[in-house]
C-alpha cells in the first residue's frame, strides 16, 4: 500500500493525476496525453494500453479540448503530429509542452516559421513536419484549420463564414493576400483557400483600397 500511495504521490506530482477538493483523483490533460501517446506511437509497448483505456482516454481528451465534433481518426491524426513534431530528448517534457499548449495553441508546433507562396498552408505545413507525415496532415486538417482560426484573429462575414489570412505588400497596387484557414459553410473547416464568399469579401476590400488610391 505504502508503494502505491508513493507512486500516486510521484504521478500527481508530475501533473498525470489530479486532485480535486473532494479528495477525488482524475487523469489530466498530460495524463491522457501520456495513455494516448503510448497507444498511438508505442502499440507494441507489452500491451501497456489496451483499446477500451485508449478509447476512454480519447473521449475525454476531445471533451476537455471541445473536439467532440470531429472524429477519432482526425484528433488521433493530430495528436500524432504533435507528438512526432514537439519529440525531444525528453520524452515526458515534450508531453508537457503539448499539455500546457492545449488546443488550439499546440497548432503552432505545426506551423512554419515562414510562409511560402505555394497553393495552400497545407504544403507548407507538411513541408515543415516532414513530407513522411503529409497523410497525417491531410487526416488533421479539419482540426488544424479550427486551430488556426479560433487562435489567430480572423475574418467573420455576415454570413458566418470565417477565415484568417495574411497579407503582402506595402501598397494597394502591390498587395496580395493569402487565406490560410476557412470555415465555410459550403466547405467546413478547410486549409485550402477556396470558399468563394470569402475570396469574394477579400477582392471587394482590394478593390475598395485601389479606388481610395
Amino acid at each position: 500500500m505504502a508503494t502505491f500511495y508513493r507512486r500516486l504521490g510521484e504521478l500527481i506530482k508530475e501533473r498525470f493525476i489530479g486532485r480535486s477538493a473532494r479528495g477525488k483523483y482524475f487523469i489530466t490533460s498530460k495524463g491522457l496525453l501520456l495513455i494516448l501517446s503510448l497507444y498511438l506511437l508505442f502499440p507494441f509497448a507489452n500491451g501497456a494500453i489496451d483499446e477500451e483505456t485508449h478509447r476512454l482516454a480519447l473521449m475525454e481528451l476531445k471533451r476537455v479540448w471541445g473536439l467532440v465534433e470531429f472524429g477519432d481518426d482526425e484528433v488521433e491524426a493530430y495528436l500524432k503530429l504533435l507528438f512526432l513534431v514537439s519529440k525531444g530528448p525528453d520524452y515526458l517534457d515534450s508531453l508537457g509542452i503539448v499539455s500546457l499548449l492545449g488546443y488550439p495553441k499546440s497548432v503552432l508546433l505545426l506551423l512554419p516559421d515562414r510562409i511560402s507562396g505555394s497553393k495552400s498552408l497545407m504544403d507548407d505545413i507538411i513541408g515543415h513536419v516532414g513530407y513522411d507525415k503529409e497523410d497525417l496532415v491531410k487526416s488533421a486538417e479539419r482540426i488544424i484549420a479550427r486551430a488556426i482560426i479560433e487562435y489567430f484573429p480572423g475574418i467573420t462575414l455576415p454570413d458566418g463564414c470565417r477565415a484568417v489570412a495574411v497579407s503582402r505588400g506595402n501598397d494597394a497596387e502591390n498587395m496580395k493576400v493569402r487565406v490560410l484557414a476557412v470555415n465555410c459553410r459550403l466547405m467546413g473547416y478547410t486549409l485550402r483557400p477556396g470558399c468563394p464568399f470569402i475570396r469574394d469579401f477579400l477582392n471587394s476590400k482590394l478593390n475598395e483600397n485601389l479606388s481610395n488610391h
